[in-house]
């Protein structure tokens, strides 16, 4: 597939903004977002395990990311737990290892693949294991969930990625995603450069970060290339917010609350919702 059409369902894109030397563009039929052109997964490769620890994209000290994100990780073994009690699960990019630990706390057997040498040393001194840097590494096992925790917007091989995980998962097995998603980001890039599409995208931590953020797919985009790959939308759901220091955290408190508020009155057509919680199943 070329990169001039959308990852998700092939639809035509126009140039949204650009951010830091890259372009996003966003599809005129499933308003996912992507940049173009994509970066090469060499680059990625290289930049992941020689940088992504110290980037600053995501905290460097490891117990504060731990304590930011630790609502993101309840979310999403909630999300298992709905769908799956018990099984051998299969983390990509565990980062500092939160998720894992609380797999292992709630009873399930677990394994992970980490492409950052800094993380994946981090994880294996904290007793998880971690059998490779990526997907494409594991074969000929069987998982009954493969859970990516803000990992999916990451990646520039889409299509082979679930095709690699259909064949690793169980019969019914799950792909369990939390991930920022195009309409916050949508929003939030127009009212940001208030109607003036020239300039620069705004540096919105979780959102507009090249090289790392590759893709922020619509909820309708998902559903799309989900099922193109034999995957059923169980379920979506909202991604609640980090819970930072200082200002950041109060707001993101406030957020938290007007964003329960919304999902309960208007649900997936609630904008405000930065990310979301996508549980597949293997059809």
């Amino acid at each position: 597939m070329g990169q001039e059409r959308c990852i998700a369902c092939e639809g035509e894109l126009a140039l949204f903004g650009d951010r830091d030397g890259y372009a996003y563009h966003r599809c005129e039929r499933c308003a996912s977002l992507q940049l173009v052109p994509l970066p090469t997964e060499q680059f990625l490769e290289q930049a992941y395990a020689e940088k992504y620890a110290s980037s600053g994209h995501i905290p460097s000290n490891a117990a504060y990311s731990r304590k930011v994100y630790f609502n993101h990780y309840q979310a999403v073994i909630a999300a298992i737990k709905t769908h799956c009690r018990q099984g051998l699960v299969l983390e990509a990019g565990p980062g500092w290892g939160g998720v894992g630990e609380e797999l292992l706390a709630s009873g399930y057997t677990y394994q992970a693949v980490e492409p950052s040498n800094d993380m994946a040393d981090y994880c294996r001194r904290q007793g998880l294991e971690v059998i490779g840097p990526s997907l494409f590494t594991v074969k000929g096992r069987s998982y009954d969930v493969i859970v990516l925790s803000s990992v999916f917007e990451h990646l520039v091989n889409h299509h082979d990625w679930l095709e690699h995980a259909r064949e690793l998962l169980k019969p019914g097995g799950l792909v369990v995603s939390t991930q920022p998603t195009a309409p916050f980001a949508e929003l939030m890039g127009q009212c940001f450069r208030l109607g003036n599409m020239t300039k620069p995208l705004p540096q919105l931590h979780q959102v507009f970060c090249p090289p790392w953020h590759v893709a922020l797919f619509s909820l309708e985009g998902m559903r799309k290339l989900a099922a193109s790959h034999g995957f059923q939308c169980l379920e979506i759901r909202p991604m609640p917010q980090a819970r930072e220091a200082g200002v950041n955290g109060w707001m993101q408190r406030i957020l938290e609350r007007v964003n329960r508020l919304g999902w309960a009155v208007a649900g997936e057509h609630w904008p405000l919702v930065i990310g979301h919680i996508f549980v597949l199943r293997k059809e």
